[in-house]
């Protein structure tokens, strides 16, 4: 080989070299956390509806954290969030928010895009209909239901709603303000009554439990089956694994597609595209199923099985 012909494939080599380093610069970064676990069927639908828009841009590099039931996973996220260093953060569930928003005054955290309710006029009518519909169909007629809450901003925009959805359906919502499950136990005297045809967990109730929101939620909702054997529905999916009879919230792969297209786009969540009508997913516990029989319509359980979200625990389910 010639000294020019050497030549040649060395500047063909640093050519290459130095193309692949630019597209590698350009490369977007998009680091997601969430809250639940890698295993769980409404965490499986989140990640199909990421991928079905992050996929369609070949320059992105993506990493993805579970927060799950490890108390030490958040601090473990934030190390990976320094590493990566991403332009775009999804942070799925109020404690993946929290936990990245602890270092959210960081450049490369922008944009941050939240995980909120769309609050567009028409997501909240299609929240507001799902609900007075669930809450007509299990509370018996012109009575009461009690929602446990805690006393947070999001927990008190969500009982906003669901009070609309009650008023809808005929029925009293009643409140019952608690931080933890341990307030929850102190609580329950007197309040469910004879009037409460069910109760209501919301979503930010133990969001900030030390030993993990999974065992927590857990003891939370053994509590609530100790002290009343009405129905207990929940605004998570996951809670039905947790200990819920029903849940009912956002479609899971929708609120995937819609923070990544924020997330590819560098956008915050209220811009993040073409408004879509809000698509709602039902989780069920087989066993309440199997207790009300012919008494709950059959769409609720058609809906759980073919979302995957039917919690059938005497299958292999992962804890």
């Amino acid at each position: 080989m010639t000294q020019v012909a050497r030549w040649g494939w060395v500047l063909l080599f640093l050519l290459v070299a130095a193309l692949a380093v630019q597209v590698n610069v350009h490369r977007r970064r998009v680091f997601i956390l969430h809250e639940g676990q890698a295993s769980q069927p409404a965490t499986r639908a989140f990640f199909r509806g990421i991928d079905a828009i992050l996929q369609q841009q070949p320059r992105i590099n993506e990493r993805s954290q579970f927060l799950g039931s490890d108390p030490d996973a958040c601090r473990q996220a934030l190390s990976q969030v320094r590493a990566f260093q991403p332009d775009a953060v999804i942070a799925e569930g109020l404690q993946a928010h929290r936990c990245i928003a602890r270092e959210a005054s960081g450049a490369a955290l922008q944009p941050l895009t939240q995980p909120a309710l769309n609050d567009s006029e028409a997501a909240r009518a299609a929240f507001i209909a799902a609900w007075a519909t669930v809450l007509a169909d299990l509370a018996p007629p012109a009575g009461a239901v009690t929602l446990v809450q805690a006393d947070d901003r999001d927990a008190w925009a969500e009982s906003d709603l669901l009070a609309a959805a009650a008023r809808k359906a005929g029925l009293e919502l009643r409140l019952l303000v608690v931080a933890t499950g341990a307030e929850l136990r102190a609580g329950l005297q007197g309040e469910l009554d004879e009037a409460v045809g069910l109760v209501i967990v919301g979503h930010t109730v133990d969001q900030d439990a030390e030993n993990g929101q999974d065992l927590a939620l857990r003891a939370l909702f053994s509590t609530l089956r100790a002290a009343t054997a009405l129905p207990i529905v929940a605004t998570r999916l996951d809670s039905v694994r947790l200990g819920a009879d029903l849940a009912l919230a956002q479609a899971p792969e929708q609120r995937g597609e819609q923070l990544a297209y924020g997330a590819r786009h560098g956008r915050t969540l209220d811009a993040s595209g073409p408004a879509q009508p809000l698509e709602m997913a039902v989780g069920l516990h087989a066993d309440f199923a199997n207790r009300w029989g012919a008494r709950l319509p059959s769409f609720y359980s058609a809906s759980a099985r073919l979302a995957g979200l039917l919690y059938e625990p005497h299958k292999s389910h992962s804890p």
